[in-house]
């Protein structure tokens, strides 16, 4: 029985930080026999996905403010919300970029005043 199954403890501590519930992240590990945790990732994210579906009309969106009052060539501003690669242009815990994610409509109000680069 699925129920009296251990599941394991490390695969358990990894899909919790992700964020999984962990009442979920011992049923993904029991659906997947307790393989690997991302085996147990994807089934439960691909369940979520599935769950989700019903509800076309959400869009999510992901934007990254980038903090132009920096002195910083435009080919860095363009590479922050990836590498961070800033060490020589700007001081050490400087504030260069917020990313803000959610959904599409709650996003755009709060970023749809802000120029694009």
């Amino acid at each position: 029985m699925e129920s009296q199954q251990e599941v394991n403890p490390v695969f358990l501590q990894q899909l919790r930080e992700l964020d999984i519930p962990e009442e979920a992240a011992k049923q993904a590990l029991l659906h997947t026999q307790n393989v690997s945790a991302e085996e147990a990732a994807m089934y439960y994210f691909n369940k979520l996905e599935n769950e989700e579906e019903g509800d076309e009309d959400l869009m999510f969106k992901m934007v990254f403010v980038v903090n132009m009052e920096l002195s910083m060539g435009v080919g860095k501003n363009l590479g922050i919300d990836l590498r961070s690669c800033l060490c020589v242009q700007v001081e050490p815990g400087s504030c260069t970029v917020l990313a803000i994610i959610g959904e599409e409509e709650m996003v755009n109000n709060v970023t749809g005043s802000l120029k694009l680069l």
